[in-house]
């Protein structure tokens, strides 16, 4: 099948009618526009997904071309920043410098200009303050290259939520060291890896290991001789939200009885 153009036109020779028409193959072309009304829709759905990965992960972003001076940037960017897109020109780097806080002003400028000046990536935390509100951010500057041509790319991630949440867990850790430094009881509090958090002054005691060389470590590798599927199993059930009570256990070393408490902390 070809496809073709037709152009015709009734003229006048000597007093006779005659139709002159003419046929223009244009199959190349209807293919080149069909690839690239592809082309369009396949930019125009990575561009949709981008910008959805974008808004859940709280993402904004620019590409720098040195060459030219200047920026592209992410749809989520002006959003966050409540500028218009209409006006592209309003937006340069000092419209972001104006709004980090100003105690990380200085280190940002700094990252920034390595990366866009002389190509050095960086990965690093700083804060923004914008609309009254103070959030906790993750930069990452790097450069790529594209037909032999290189753009300065920044990444920044709102972490505000995950530094509440850190800060939550920390304070919920030092409650506990608190509470638990007073008491004869032993006490130990793990993550889900089986790393130690929390090491009180009862344990340090007994077992004979300072807080400072037992925070950290895995548990296992402090009592290898509980590493069995017996106590591997009730790990397991306390990280699922169960709760283990065991009393009047004989202690390993055959010199007295314990009760023991595995209890989940967040659930």
């Amino acid at each position: 099948i070809r496809h073709v153009v037709q152009k015709a036109k009734l003229l006048t020779n000597e007093g006779e009618l005659v139709f002159s028409g003419v046929l223009q193959d244009v199959t190349v072309q209807r293919m080149l526009e069909r690839k690239g009304a592809v082309l369009q829709e396949t930019i125009w759905k990575q561009s949709v997904l981008a910008q959805q990965v974008e808004e859940m992960a709280s993402v904004f972003s620019w590409i720098y071309d040195p060459e030219e001076g200047s920026y592209t940037w992410s749809d989520s960017f002006y959003r966050f920043v409540g500028f218009s897109k209409n006006q592209p020109g309003n937006i340069t780097e000092k419209t972001v410098f104006s709004i980090v806080h100003p105690q990380d002003a200085s280190d940002f400028q700094v990252n920034w200009k390595r990366a866009a000046q002389k190509g050095e990536p960086a990965s690093f935390g700083f804060r923004l303050m914008h609309r009254g509100a103070v959030s906790h951010m993750k930069a990452v500057f790097n450069h790529h290259t594209y037909n032999e041509k290189t753009y300065f790319i920044g990444t920044v991630q709102d972490a505000t939520a995950e530094h509440i949440l850190q800060q939550q867990l920390s304070q919920r850790v030092h409650l506990a060291e608190s509470l638990t430094e007073n008491i004869a009881d032993r006490v130990l509090i793990t993550d889900v890896n089986n790393t130690v958090l929390l090491w009180n002054a009862a344990s340090e005691k007994t077992y004979g290991r300072k807080k400072t060389d037992a925070v950290g470590e895995n548990f296992f590798d402090l009592f290898p001789h509980l590493k069995t599927e017996e106590e591997m199993r009730l790990f397991q059930q306390v990280l699922r939200g169960g709760r283990v009570v065991q009393q009047e256990l004989l202690s390993v070393t055959g010199n007295g009885y314990y009760n023991l408490y595995l209890v989940p902390l967040f659930t």
